[in-house]
């Protein structure tokens, strides 16, 4: 809990701003891990493109494979058939078959330089088997395609070397595309594994950042909604006029320095408040010393004139005389214990509730119609009186009291009422009679002023406001607004009103 002396030096306390370092360093760690795996999820990305780029590379050396052995299986067909009728027929046929298969082996070769493999050794070799194969095959087929031109019988042994790739190249080309099966599957595996390890990766993330989110939320509730609620709950407590109330401070950072901040202003407000009500207290000293000089002073300057005046006619012996002055003196002396019984009421008002507003309101106001003369109606609105605080209570009933004491010695009116109403944000304490009513601005009456005065002030000292409507002939109003209790926290405006 902050000190008396922590709360009389404001600067006795450093508070660094902790929570905006907090918040900065949070939103850097979220853009780093956002950065972060964004990063990673575009390198796996596009290392899946690339995956993708290996397996349409593999997928056109599998077709340039294929023609390869189509069209040997052609030559060796056309060479065959060559030999069989003794006569090249179609010769632009072999021609065209070299060429395409030529072509074919260039491209393989092309697409094969882009691609790597963890058996690339094997790989190399095999292609370059078949390479061999083609070539040998060529060079026979045209030395064949030659020796039938020339009329002369090809050499036998070329003729089974030819033959003989028949049985050897479908094996060598079956072997090649296995490899090439394999390598995309092996290609479309890694690119399986990259987009696995993507969705681990948010997945974790979004994890991850739930349970950050938690913790930060649980972090943020702690340091700053929690001592923020209290605060408010405080500032509301302050508001209702208990100002011993204060908050501890739990941190050093703004949340800190809020709640020192909140004990220095209720330190200076209870402060204030002592002198108020030291101020308040000569005020109503002021205004018993001046009902009583207004009332019992003079009636009792009266008394003393009237027993002057009794000892003379006595003295001369005139006793009528005397019993009428002894009537005087006693209705003078009725008059005088009335008016200390209302100043009474208004000092034992101040020290004790223990009835409660309506109840003590209500005995009140049944003494006055009984000793003044004048009906006093109590209308409350349907809804209810609010809960007031007790200083507003206390100082409502004084303000009746004042209000009606003007009706009696003022109006001269026969009835008056006092009226409850809800108005918004405020209630509205209407205390009407039916009198002559008067001329607000241009009244001279001082001790009638004085009462309004401290009526205003009274009102002021609990967050409220007093207003007269008053004309000569049509009787007074006087209005007081209340702040209702709930809102406390308000900010109150002359709108609604």
């Amino acid at each position: 809990m902050t000190t008396g002396t922590e709360i009389d030096r404001p600067g006795s306390q450093s508070f660094p701003g902790k929570i905006g370092y907090r918040s900065t360093v949070a939103l850097g760690f979220l853009m780093a891990a956002i950065l972060l795996v964004g990063g990673i999820s575009l390198y796996l990305a596009s290392k899946i493109t690339q995956d993708m780029d290996t397996i349409k590379t593999i997928a056109e050396e599998i077709e340039h494979a294929d023609h390869m052995h189509f069209f040997t299986d052609h030559l060796v067909v056309e060479i065959n058939r060559a030999i069989m009728l003794g006569n090249i027929v179609e010769k632009d046929k072999i021609g065209s078959a070299i060429r395409e298969l030529q072509d074919h082996i260039r491209h393989y070769n092309v697409l094969d330089a882009k691609t790597t493999s963890l058996d690339a050794q094997h790989h190399h070799s095999t292609v370059s088997a078949i390479e061999g194969d083609l070539a040998l095959l060529i060079r026979l087929v045209e030395k064949v395609e030659e020796a039938i031109a020339q009329g002369t019988e090809p050499s036998r042994g070329d003729l089974i070397r030819i033959r003989s790739f028949d049985d050897e190249l479908p094996s060598k080309f079956f072997e090649l595309n296995n490899f090439h099966q394999s390598a995309i599957a092996e290609e479309f595996q890694a690119s399986q594994r990259r987009m696995r390890l993507i969705t681990q990766i948010y997945f974790a993330f979004v994890v991850l950042g739930l349970f950050g989110l938690m913790g930060w939320s649980w972090l943020v509730t702690k340091t700053i909604v929690s001592p923020i609620r209290h605060l408010a709950s405080a500032t509301l407590e302050v508001a209702q006029g208990d100002l011993a109330r204060r908050v501890p401070v739990t941190s050093k950072d703004e949340i800190g320095q809020l709640s020192h901040s909140f004990n220095i202003m209720a330190e200076k407000l209870r402060d204030h408040q002592d002198k108020l009500e030291e101020v308040t207290a000569l005020r109503e000293r002021e205004r018993i010393a001046q009902d009583l000089h207004d009332s019992l002073a003079q009636d009792l300057a009266l008394i003393h004139l009237k027993i002057v005046e009794a000892g003379r006619e006595l003295s001369a012996g005139s006793t009528s005389t005397v019993k009428e002055i002894l009537h005087e003196i006693q209705k003078v002396a009725g008059n005088a214990y009335d008016n200390v019984r209302q100043l009474i009421f208004g000092l034992r008002t101040m020290a004790s509730r223990r009835l409660g507003l309506i109840p003590t309101l209500t005995e009140y106001l049944h003494d006055f119609s009984e000793q003044k003369g004048i009906a006093v109606d109590l209308k409350i609105d349907q809804i209810g009186v609010p809960e007031f605080p007790a200083q507003t209570e206390v100082q409502l009933i004084r303000i009746v009291h004042e209000a009606l004491m003007n009706v009696f010695k003022h109006s001269r009116a026969a009835r008056s009422e006092v009226r409850f109403e809800l108005d918004g944000n405020w209630c509205k304490v209407i205390i009407e009679d039916d009198g002559q009513g008067f001329h607000l601005e241009n009244d001279n009456r001082q001790g009638f002023h004085f009462g309004l005065t401290t009526m205003k002030e009274r009102a002021a000292t609990v967050g409220g406001e007093l207003k007269i409507d008053t004309a000569p002939g049509k009787g007074t109003r006087v209005i007081v607004y209340l702040p209702l209790k709930e809102a406390a926290y308000g900010t109150y405006s002359d709108s609604s009103r």
